[in-house]
């Protein structure tokens, strides 16, 4: 079996709807990603991500991936690999750049895939899923904790270092990088650009405008605080709010949960060292609309 692309992420630029809604219904590609339940191949994929530096061992991972889908008829496909961890966490850069050698070592020349997504709205969203995974700090108190791992999210937004890397360790001709903003705008061209990077043709019938998850109210947001900071547990809760509090509270107020570049340093001072014009300055071309600059 020979992978000839990889979906790297980022978090939160919309990697389920790739993998389930446009990915696993184009009729020339297979591509594993979280949802890909085939005997453990799961299990196996992650042992990428988490095996220790000095550990992997690159032909026992190969024939325990081929182990687990020797029985799969991929005649005509393309195979891809679509997990966002692969992107690293970009904490300590020597480790997102060990993924990708490890990565690079596994699958060769192949084909990168990069959504990025504006790094105000990234830190507002991944907020936005920390309350409904059960958390109940404000985005304030989650940032200045130094012994929670939200501090870790404000290392993860340099992106001109993230790309830098990618095009080092796969080429950069072979690293497509798009904004989540195109395919916000655009979804036919932002898929038409992933089709043209890994050379399949554009699918007949595919649905491309199914529903991507929306953003919550601000007042559902903070409902979710409220009744995980009372202990309600979020099996119990989480469900009801999405079917009935969320809908009825978008009837009353369009009003979303939103965080500012000013509010954010504010917040946590050192990300005024991140969130500068120059770590942003990526887009060229027709993309040009979506410099992340400040």
């Amino acid at each position: 079996m020979k992978v000839e692309f990889l979906h790297i992420g980022l978090h939160k630029t919309a990697s389920t709807w790739l993998q389930q809604k446009v990915f696993d219904q184009h009729p020339e590609l297979f591509v594993f990603h979280h949802g890909t339940r085939h005997r453990d191949s799961h299990h196996v994929m992650m042992q990428i991500y988490r095996t220790a530096t000095g550990m992997f061992d690159a032909e026992q991972w190969w024939r325990a991936f081929e182990r687990e889908t020797d029985d799969l008829d991929l005649s005509g496909r393309k195979v891809g690999v679509s997990y966002e961890i692969l992107a690293g966490d970009m904490i300590h850069a020597r480790d997102t750049m060990t993924l990708a050698r490890r990565c690079r070592k596994l699958f060769g020349e192949v084909k990168v895939i990069l959504v990025l997504r504006h790094p105000v709205d990234y830190v507002g969203s991944m907020y936005q899923q920390y309350v409904q995974q059960g958390g109940a700090l404000t985005l304030r108190m989650l940032l200045q904790d130094v012994n929670l791992p939200g501090q870790e999210i404000t290392h993860k937004l340099n992106y001109q270092d993230l790309i830098r890397m990618q095009r080092e360790v796969y080429g950069a001709e072979n690293v497509l990088v798009l904004p989540f903003e195109l395919m916000r705008d655009d979804r036919l061209e932002f898929l038409r650009r992933i089709w043209d990077h890994i050379g399949v043709q554009e699918p007949d019938g595919l649905d491309v405008f199914q529903q991507v998850r929306e953003s919550l109210t601000l007042p559902s947001l903070c409902l979710t605080r409220l009744l995980n900071a009372l202990g309600v547990p979020k099996q119990a809760s989480r469900g009801r709010i999405r079917r009935y509090v969320e809908p009825a509270m978008r009837k009353l107020t369009k009003r979303k949960f939103r965080t500012s570049r000013a509010q954010l340093i504010r917040f946590q001072p050192k990300l005024e060292t991140v969130l500068q014009a120059d770590n942003y300055r990526i887009w060229t071309d027709e993309l040009e609309r979506y410099n992340y600059t400040f």
